[in-house]
């Protein structure tokens, strides 16, 4: 006996999981955004401590 297979079921639970993994992606997006961010106010730190580097060599 076969059983009658809700179409409108499986393609719910197929999108749900297309929009789960979408959902990741996006999470992942914004963690490497995030990411991108520091390296960048790292960047920035760096450049800053350079800055201080000079000034201090300059005084001695």
């Amino acid at each position: 006996m076969q059983v009658p297979v809700d179409r409108h079921k499986l393609i719910g639970s197929r999108v749900q999981l297309v929009a789960t993994c979408a959902q990741l992606v996006g999470v992942r997006v914004q963690l490497a955004g995030v990411h991108v961010q520091l390296v960048g106010v790292h960047v920035q730190l760096i450049g800053v401590h350079f800055q201080l580097i000079g000034v201090y060599i300059h005084l001695v």
